[in-house]
């Protein structure tokens, strides 16, 4: 019988997005001294793949990762298990602390032919001494002897006390909310990251007589847990739950973030979001306020910028200092985000002292965005700087500046000069782009001035330029008919 027949019928009940996917091999090594390709796949080598057991462990019991190595060469591999072992390297994501074990088990080499596959399951408590829960990542870096670093796609799992998860749940009222507490965080998939697929696609077919290319230990149990987290966000989300309910949510979100010392090692994107939009749709003001105010804190980009959008949408006060904070924080990015939530809030002091210290900043960038802001929630004294940007040599705060003068109610005092950089902008302008943006903030100074400067655009080689233009000249003329 043809060994690649069984395969060839599970490719053809694959989904049609996975089926029909070309397969390329991941790489495997890495070249410190190169700068271009410092990472690349080298068929010689064998692919390794690492592939925890479980996505949370319970730190009573053994942590066991299979290691899968790939011959996609086409001569004889020697696995020597042994040194691919001993170039695992365990690490907490946080809290926890991890020692490599001195007496560690000595697996012996294979021959591994063309198109094999050869896999050795380890107890990590074998080879590393681990102390405390938390988010623990697993990778492999084996030097070799021409200087490069074969390497592996890094898992990423979390090691949790489950007897520890009890005394936590007896500390809710019994009942439905405690079960569904405990439950969560003993089979927690939130943390969990890493881990490739050995094969998908076409490339399924040359692997009829291996089935462990097709899958990974934790595959169909990390999207149940998945699923469950879902289902248990939403029960302990429901509007109907007592007082209680709330608590086991506050209290399951800060064991993730102890586990992962504030999240750290970031929280799945999917759980982040239906978390989000169940507390903005289920909780009360004060809850969500508060349950923000924590994640703010935390070290993920992804959820400090939403926890930021969401206090904002609440103007909590609570938050401003959190968002001071931010705003002089090291992320650039954060930090805009930070400053231009502060526009939602009414015109304070406080708030206005801040922008006015930030339209110092050695970051242009920032110190325009408070200069912005100020028009919004300050005393305005940034309006003559974000004039002053409009002119600015740097191409991006420039177009930045045009871009923001659109809003007219804000810049009311600098309305002349706003106009003349405008029009002087569309008689030599920076870019296509700096040109379509000054047209469309000149819509919201209609004269016959700007009707007759916008009015040659209107056959712009650049259709977007050319659109935008029309745009403008039938607001100006709608606007002169009121």
């Amino acid at each position: 019988m043809n060994r690649s027949l069984p395969t060839l019928l599970v490719t053809l009940f694959l989904p049609a997005s996975a089926a029909a996917k070309y397969y390329f091999p991941p790489a495997n090594v890495r070249d410190p001294s190169q700068q271009a390709k410092a990472q690349a796949c080298d068929r010689s080598l064998p692919f390794i793949y690492l592939e925890p057991h479980d996505f949370c462990y319970d730190i009573a019991r053994p942590l066991a990762v299979t290691l899968s190595a790939v011959n996609r060469s086409e001569k004889l591999q020697s696995i020597d298990w042994r040194a691919i072992c001993g170039s695992l390297v365990l690490e907490p994501v946080g809290s926890g602390r991890v020692t490599p074990v001195r007496d560690r088990p000595k697996p012996e080499s294979v021959p591994l032919v063309s198109m094999d596959l050869a896999q050795v399951t380890i107890d990590l408590r074998e080879w590393f001494q681990i102390e405390g829960v938390g988010v623990y990542r697993l990778s492999y870096a084996r030097p070799l002897e021409d200087g490069r670093i074969h390497i592996a796609a890094p898992a990423r799992f979390v090691i949790e006390d489950d007897a520890a998860v009890e005394k936590l749940a007896a500390e809710l009222d019994a009942g439905p909310v405690r079960e569904t507490f405990a439950v969560l965080l003993k089979d927690n998939p939130v943390l969990a990251a890493g881990g490739l697929p050995k094969t998908y696609g076409w490339d399924v077919v040359r692997w009829g007589g291996r089935p462990q290319m097709l899958h990974s230990p934790w595959d169909e149990a990390l999207q149940a847990a998945r699923q469950k987290w879902r289902e248990g966000i939403e029960r302990l989300t429901e509007k109907t739950l007592p007082a209680d309910g709330n608590r086991a949510l506050e209290t399951l979100i800060e064991r993730l973030l102890q586990l992962s010392d504030g999240f750290r090692a970031d929280p799945g994107n999917d759980f982040v979001n239906h978390l989000d939009a169940r507390v903005t749709d289920c909780l009360p003001p004060k809850d969500q306020e508060r349950l923000y105010l924590t994640l703010v804190r935390s070290h993920s980009r992804f959820v400090v910028s939403r926890s930021i959008r969401r206090l904002m949408s609440l103007r909590s006060q609570a938050a401003v200092d959190e968002l001071f904070r931010i705003g002089d924080g090291p992320d650039l990015t954060l930090a805009q985000e930070a400053i231009g939530s502060l526009s939602s809030y009414a015109p304070d002091g406080r708030i206005a002292q801040y922008l006015r210290r930030k339209m110092t900043d050695d970051d242009r960038g920032l110190a325009l965005e408070a200069a912005i802001v100020s028009c919004y929630c300050g005393d305005a004294s940034g309006g003559a700087l974000v004039v002053r940007c409009m002119k600015s040599d740097d191409p991006a705060l420039r177009l930045k500046a045009i871009a923001q003068v659109v809003d007219d109610d804000h810049f009311r005092p600098h309305r002349a000069t706003i106009v003349r950089a405008l029009l002087d902008e569309l008689k030599d302008p920076t870019s296509d782009a700096h040109l379509e943006r000054a047209i469309q903030s000149l819509e919201a100074y209609p004269s016959d001035e700007v009707l007759a400067g916008v009015a040659p655009f209107l056959t712009h080689g650049n259709p977007h330029v050319a659109q935008r233009a029309r745009m403008t000249v039938s607001e100006i003329q709608r606007a002169k008919r009121r």
